[in-house]
């Protein structure tokens, strides 16, 4: 299979090596989803077989509105963009709205963990014709069974990355605290002992792993 991966940073990398390791041959576009890449749009997409699975992987871009007028002039029917992008929920809503009304597929993703890590999982959203298609290909990335479909809505994959990260900011925050007012009661503890009282407590807990099983599908 030729997949289509437009982006750059670790998860670029990282992606690019899994399709590659599973016998797939990849097609990057290196510049940011607005830039050239060294190449236009246009060719980086007329040198995929139809139907066209493009990755979308730049960690530090929205899906900007003149890429997306760019990829809708160039994509067809039965066509899937995958947005792995820092979008919000709001705007990957209004993205799917834009790819459907020419039958072109939109999901929004995100990875929770390292691809190089057996425990990292997939979190995908869009229709479930667009699901069965690539579920296979995000299935064997994941190095198998941690693929989660959260809702047949794309925007809920990026509206669940953002309200754990959220979370875990808050939980951060909570811990920081606890640690500043061991570190200073009247017991007069050593700051680099007090860390030890934290070792088995999980200040970033892995929400998809423990709240739901891997390969499941949840409606949101």
């Amino acid at each position: 299979m030729k997949i289509g991966l437009i982006g750059q940073g670790l998860l670029h990398d990282q992606l690019s090596g899994r399709l590659c390791h599973l016998g797939n041959e990849v097609l990057t576009h290196r510049g940011s989803v607005g830039g050239d890449g060294g190449e236009s749009l246009h060719d980086f997409v007329e040198q995929l077989p139809v139907p066209r699975i493009i990755f979308v992987t730049d960690p530090e871009c929205e899906l900007p509105g003149d890429f997306i007028h760019g990829m809708l002039a160039i994509l067809a029917a039965g066509d899937l963009v995958l947005d792995a992008t820092q979008s919000d929920h709001q705007q990957s809503k209004r993205n799917a709205n834009s790819f459907y009304d020419l039958l072109v597929g939109y999901m929004d993703f995100w990875i929770d963990g390292d691809l190089s890590e057996r425990s990292s999982q997939i979190f995908v959203s869009g229709f479930d014709d667009y699901f069965e298609m690539v579920f296979p290909l995000l299935d064997a990335i994941s190095n198998e069974g941690n693929v989660v479909h959260l809702s047949t809505k794309a925007g809920a994959g990026h509206y669940a990355r953002d309200t754990l990260e959220a979370m875990n900011a808050e939980i951060l925050k909570l811990y920081q605290g606890a640690a500043y007012e061991l570190s200073n009661s009247d017991f007069e503890m050593d700051p680099s002992l007090v860390k030890s009282l934290f070792r088995n407590v999980d200040s970033k807990p892995r929400f998809g792993r423990d709240l739901m099983a891997g390969g499941s599908s949840v409606e949101a």
